[in-house]
């Protein structure tokens, strides 16, 4: 279960290489699935010469306070995120939601 992915036939993929990437909340990766369940990871910044590829594990759940954020790695992963974000002191990615149609802004 935690290092497994979802596939996009409903099931449950391990992937050798790809489960040995850390989380980050802000990450400089992303991995999608294609056709067949096969895993792409790209870079979705520049990433230094010896700077760590991360992935976040949250899914599309960036927006989440920090505290939702680390009582649902700690659920569902185990561990208690120490990243850069979460190792500030404001909640960069924490989003309201509109008081008038209640999509989350940030």
């Amino acid at each position: 279960r935690i290092n497994g992915f979802h596939g996009l036939e409903d099931t449950l993929c391990v992937y050798p290489r790809t489960s040995r990437f850390n989380h980050a909340c802000a990450p400089n990766a992303e991995y999608g699935m294609r056709q067949g369940n096969i895993m792409r990871v790209r870079a979705i910044r520049s990433i230094a010469e010896g700077e760590e590829v991360c992935i976040c594990y949250l899914g599309e759940n960036v927006l989440l306070s920090k505290a939702v954020r680390q009582r649902v790695l700690q659920d569902r992963y185990y561990f208690l995120c120490a990243c850069s974000l979460c190792a500030m002191e404001a909640d960069e990615l924490a989003a309201r939601a509109c008081l008038s149609c209640g999509v989350r802004i940030p």
